[in-house]
């Protein structure tokens, strides 16, 4: 079986969404399945390699011949293309080219109207970029000449569609609102590794936070939260991608003294951390069901959370409705609210999110879908 993921990125230390992928292939990498991804190509980055036992393909992007002319991409024949992210213009091509294959589309965060709005409220960049373009349905900022021809190419490969995955519940009647679906998509989550031992936790609190930087997550509000709980140990991990902006967030949080940054970590560091902290904390102003959300629970961390995907926050530690996460924080750290917080979250994940339940659920898709060929 060989199966090709079509992915914005596959390298990136920053996002979840990345790392998802890598681990997703690897472990079907362990289990015999041959693995290949095709990427935009970066810089460092040859154009064709191996990587954690796939074969990565990369392709230079953007450039306006590469969309038009089918016979630069590289592809392998795959029985099966998973579509990562069908809204960049290149999943459109890649469809149209392996029409005897079949196609998995995958939904992470599908954008509206009202979703961005939202975002605009906190990245200047986007707001200019929507503006200079005059843009009424703002599907992409990154790639200005393609800026009318995104929802065309985006339904036209949503509906080469074979099978359409989301890795939270609450998407099923936004993406079948959006892109007129006749049935619901598959529930496949974001997975963990599940540790049955209990991780023993900090005596003293430590409050986390795991994203990267940028505009739309708003780690601000975690330095200032740091500010107003001198009694609990904050520790950020992440930066920006920018570096000018990461430069800028770290000289306003150096003078906070109880307040660590850590950069980026790796994945022992990152669990090393969890294992100890009591609480994680999202101050995103938009988000899907961030991975984050997965390990932090996975470690029975509780979650404090403007975002509340599939009632995350809600039901595995508080959601900020207001902005006051001054008063979510509190709420959890009172009478230990977050231990029972956290627990509730480890039991969630261990049902739905272990890693080789979700493999294997993967599998058996692959599976069915070839037998239907």
């Amino acid at each position: 079986m060989r199966i090709c993921f079509v992915n914005s990125e596959i390298f990136s230390p920053f996002t979840g969404y990345s790392r998802l992928n890598r681990i997703v292939g690897q472990e079907l990498v362990k289990r015999g399945i041959e693995i290949y991804v095709l990427v935009p190509q970066i810089k460092g980055k040859r154009k064709i390699e191996q990587y954690e036992g796939m074969t990565v393909l990369s392709f230079p992007f953007p450039s306006p011949k590469i969309l038009f002319s089918q016979s630069l991409f590289r592809l392998p024949e795959a029985d099966i293309y998973e579509i990562w992210d069908p809204y960049m213009p290149f999943s459109y091509f890649v469809t149209q080219a392996t029409s005897n294959s079949k196609h998995i589309i995958i939904f992470a965060d599908p954008h509206e109207n009202s979703d961005f709005k939202e975002v605009m409220k906190v990245d200047p960049k986007l707001a200019n970029l929507r503006r200079k373009y005059n843009l009424k349905i703002p599907y992409i900022v990154y790639y200005p000449y393609l800026m009318y021809l995104r929802p065309y190419l985006a339904e036209r490969t949503i509906s080469k569609g074979d099978v359409y995955f989301c890795e939270a519940k609450y998407l099923f009647p936004k993406v079948m609102r959006m892109h007129d679906l006749k049935a619901p998509p598959l529930f496949m989550p974001h997975l963990v590794e599940i540790s049955e031992q209990e991780p023993t936790k900090s005596a003293k609190p430590i409050v986390c936070f795991l994203a990267h930087w940028g505009e739309k997550k708003r780690p601000e509000l975690f330095f200032d939260l740091a500010r107003r709980f001198p009694q609990v140990q904050f520790t950020a991990m992440g930066q920006a991608v920018d570096l000018e902006r990461d430069k800028e967030l770290r000289e306003m949080c150096s003078a906070i003294p109880n307040l660590e940054t850590t950069g980026v970590v790796n994945e022992e560091k990152k669990r090393e951390i969890l294992q100890k902290a009591w609480i994680l904390v999202n101050t995103s102003v938009h988000e899907g069901l961030p991975q984050a959300f997965i390990e932090a629970c996975a470690c029975r961390c509780a979650i404090l959370s403007a975002v509340n995907p599939d009632d995350f926050a809600k039901n595995f530690g508080y959601h900020v409705r207001d902005g006051n996460f001054k008063s979510g924080l509190e709420y959890l750290l009172e009478n230990n609210r977050w231990r029972e917080a956290g627990g509730r979250g480890f039991e969630y994940v261990r049902e739905n999110n272990d890693l080789n339940k979700v493999i294997e659920r993967r599998i058996q898709v692959y599976e069915t879908l070839l037998d239907e060929r």
